[in-house]
């Protein structure tokens, strides 16, 4: 019997960039949230993202894990400042949606995960998100 070997093809998004992300949020007084993941875009390079978020996320302490997607053209145009606008909230279970606008892109993000037993109804905030990129791998096209 002829054996048979799985490929795995790793895929890029068709444009933008793609980042997957745990994002941690704290409150003390207002919210601060932390968040790393790995990030790709349509050229092919990778990296690693590290954000810290002031304002917005969910406002409450909580860990959450998601995506967020934006049209920028490379990775590299993610490192800097950001403006986020989101809506989240939840008991124990809670969630958060972002609107992401910078200078050179838009984007989107959601994430969910668990939090400190605090209700929270579903509010908005907004914030400022500082975010530096790593590049792991670059393809060398458009960077």
């Amino acid at each position: 019997m002829p054996m048979t070997r799985m490929v795995c093809r790793e895929t890029y998004p068709e444009s933008g960039t793609d980042a997957s992300v745990i994002e941690l949020n704290l409150s003390w007084g207002g919210a601060v949230s932390l968040e790393v993941g790995t990030v790709k875009d349509s050229h092919g390079n990778k990296g690693f993202q590290l954000s810290i978020q002031t304002g917005g996320g969910t406002p409450e302490a909580s860990i959450e894990a998601g995506k967020e997607y934006t049209n920028a053209d490379s990775i590299t145009d993610l490192s800097g400042p950001s403006g986020t606008q989101t809506l989240g909230g939840g008991t124990g279970l809670v969630g958060s949606v972002s609107t992401i606008v910078a200078e050179k892109y838009q984007g989107v993000s959601a994430t969910g995960g668990i939090s400190a037993p605090i209700p929270v109804p579903a509010n908005t905030s907004a914030g400022v998100e500082y975010t530096k990129i790593f590049v792991w791998k670059s393809a060398g096209k458009n960077n």
